[in-house]
């Protein structure tokens, strides 16, 4: 009997580990909104995805599309012009285009909230009404 509760102890500590590595996510994987209903990845109409930006005090560069470039170096017919922190301007062939690295979040100014509760006049006088002063 001792035998069989320690085999199946052994055999319960080898499977625990591969269930639950099943459950963690790849974190180089694209997020989910970019996804299509057959599974891939969904490539912006201009089929250009700026990926990485890359800043250092020696150097600026992008990946787009796989590509390591660098400021003045083309893709597509465009060149690379400015290199931001979040997105990249190219230009070429009498246009402009700006690439974003995350597309799909509006960037708001910095110290700009909307209201809540807290905001709300009525509200600040019930706080400091049921506030014990002592």
């Amino acid at each position: 009997m001792r035998r069989h509760a320690v085999g199946l102890l052994m055999a319960a500590t080898a499977v625990i580990p591969a269930a639950l590595a099943q459950q963690l996510r790849d974190p180089t994987r694209p997020p989910s909104f970019m996804a299509t209903a057959s599974g891939a990845y969904a490539v912006p109409e201009s089929g250009l995805v700026l990926q990485t930006v890359l800043i250092s005090p020696e150097r600026r560069a992008v990946i787009i599309n796989g590509r390591l470039l660098h400021l003045g170096e083309g893709i597509a017919g465009l060149k690379v012009a400015e290199i931001r922190e979040s997105e990249v301007l190219l230009k070429g062939g009498g246009e402009a285009r700006t690439l974003l690295l995350y597309p799909a979040v509006e960037k708001r100014a910095q110290g700009v909230t909307e209201p809540g509760p807290a905001d709300d006049p009525t509200t600040k006088k019930k706080n400091a009404a049921s506030t014990p002063k002592g």
